[in-house]
């Protein structure tokens, strides 16, 4: 694998019982830059390598998309990227995507250190020629799914989650934070339009055996003025992993 050291490749030949050292040279990898589309052309025979620059903490979205040939069977996008220490941190061959199904993308990748991550991209089996795409944009570090009453996220270690909600002056609410990861401790609490603190908890103590005895839950809050409201999340030991977010409105 080229290594951002040096761009050449060692191969070990056995050859009569001897070891004998071949140099292959390969191009210099393209240097990315943040949310901007890097057109490029594959020949069939070499990969393409290109560098971004990350940092620590980062989350990044890597998509590959094929611009000439879209309906060539052999016209199947790979994406791969190695860290900072050359170890291999993700692949992808296919994902959903209505244009060209085949396209590559790498969702969410959380960068662990600071510098320059190395990127290859490729068609399945390398055979392909043709006029391709390669984009970095941000990712959502939350990776929120599901819909605005009921999502999943994931928090990482020590942030604070916050989802804006509008409510009506009148409404009575509750709201969930379930841990999914097993191993955390949700404390959620909402804020009012002003900014002021209008509820909040840490264990829920209630008698719904579907959460687990750290879960939070805020019950039977009376909305009393239209607003926008932000509702929080965060770990009360600051660790890391997945969570549920339920807004339920009570019924009259």
């Amino acid at each position: 694998m080229p290594r951002l050291t040096h761009l050449f490749a060692f191969y070990l030949i056995i050859l009569t019982g001897t070891f004998v050292m071949v140099a292959q040279t390969t191009p210099a990898p393209i240097r990315l830059e943040f949310d901007t589309p890097t057109p490029f052309v594959l020949d069939g025979e070499s990969p393409a390598f290109f560098v971004y620059a990350g940092q620590t903490d980062e989350i990044i979205t890597i998509t590959l998309r094929a611009t000439s040939d879209l309906d060539a069977q052999l016209n199947n996008p790979i994406l791969e990227i190695w860290d900072i220490q050359g170890k291999r941190i993700a692949y992808n061959d296919n994902y959903p995507n209505e244009t060209n199904p085949r396209d590559a993308q790498l969702k969410a990748i959380r960068l662990t250190e600071t510098g320059d991550y190395l990127i290859r991209a490729d068609t399945y089996g390398g055979v392909f020629a043709g006029e391709f795409e390669i984009i970095i944009i941000p990712s959502d570090p939350f990776e929120r799914e599901g819909a605005d009453n009921d999502m999943i996220f994931y928090l990482p270690r020590y942030a604070i989650f916050s989802e804006t909600v509008i409510f009506d002056a009148g409404d009575v609410m509750t709201l969930t934070a379930q841990d999914l990861s097993g191993t955390l401790d949700p404390f959620l609490w909402i804020t009012a339009p002003d900014g002021s603190i209008l509820g909040e908890n840490d264990d829920h103590a209630s008698a719904d055996f579907t959460l687990g005895l750290l879960d939070s839950r805020i019950t039977d809050l009376t909305i009393t003025q239209t607003g926008d409201y932000q509702i929080h999340v965060r770990d009360f030991l600051g660790r890391a992993g997945h969570i549920r977010l339920m807004i339920t409105q009570n019924d009259d």
